[in-house]
């Protein structure tokens, strides 16, 4: 598994790009009573080569106002440039009171709300998102993150999948600093994949166009890229 020595030396500072992403457990598909239904909570940093690291990876059964506090901890120690909160449904509710709050309390925190589309099926959104980062072994896990690196090797089949719900959020909402030419070949390499899948050319025509219009933008990104196997991603392990 990719990850870091020096993690703790790590600072907002050192990083081209900070994200958050918030999945509240509110309105999530009822779950055993063992189980329950988890908030996850994830922040990652790009640096100027483009690496992705895993700076934080949490989930929780808290209470709505704890989870809340451990938002507030977690912008106060990273300063993300954008804290996305999952906005489906119910959840909607969850991010509108959080923002009215900050606004009461003269908090300046960059929440953005992120509705996620529903014409695309979950695992597939997932799969798709995080599979090009660890195919080029972009993505660097941190020290204590045992539970969201088993959740990205028992992908899709375990119940648990907060984590890497979040951690594929996370990403799409990274901004893009590679060149060109850099997009062009991922471009390139997610209409193949999709032509290998057997999706319909009208289709792989608009994922394409709007993976590049993201990137253009610098906005979040939903856009389809190269998969391999989400649940074999972290064999790193080879190394």
């Amino acid at each position: 598994m990719t990850s870091m020595a020096n993690w703790q030396t790590i600072s907002r500072a050192s990083l081209a790009d900070v994200v958050s992403f918030l999945d509240p457990a509110g309105s999530k598909a009822s779950r055993s009573p063992v189980e329950g239904a988890r908030s996850a909570i994830v922040t990652i940093g790009q640096t100027a080569t483009d690496q992705i690291l895993v700076l934080e990876a949490v989930a929780t059964l808290d209470p709505t106002m704890k989870v809340v506090d451990r938002l507030f901890r977690t912008y106060e120690r990273w300063r993300p440039r954008r804290f996305g909160i999952e906005a489906n449904a119910m959840q909607s509710l969850f991010a509108d009171l959080l923002s009215g709050y900050t606004r009461a309390m003269n908090l300046h925190i960059p929440f953005v709300a992120v509705t996620q589309p529903t014409n695309i099926d979950k695992i597939w959104r997932i799969r798709t998102t995080l599979q090009p980062a660890f195919e080029s072994r972009r993505i660097v896990f941190g020290p204590d993150q045992d539970e969201l690196v088993n959740e990205c090797k028992s992908f899709p089949r375990a119940n648990r999948k907060d984590l890497v719900d979040a951690l594929s959020s996370a990403v799409s909402m990274l901004s893009s600093i590679q060149p060109p030419a850099v997009i062009n070949s991922r471009l390139d390499q997610t209409a193949r994949y999709l032509r290998s899948q057997g999706a319909d050319p009208r289709y792989i025509e608009k994922r394409v166009q709007e993976l590049a219009r993201n990137q253009r933008q610098r906005e979040p990104s939903y856009a389809i890229s190269v998969a391999r196997g989400l649940g074999s991603i972290p064999d790193d392990d080879r190394d």
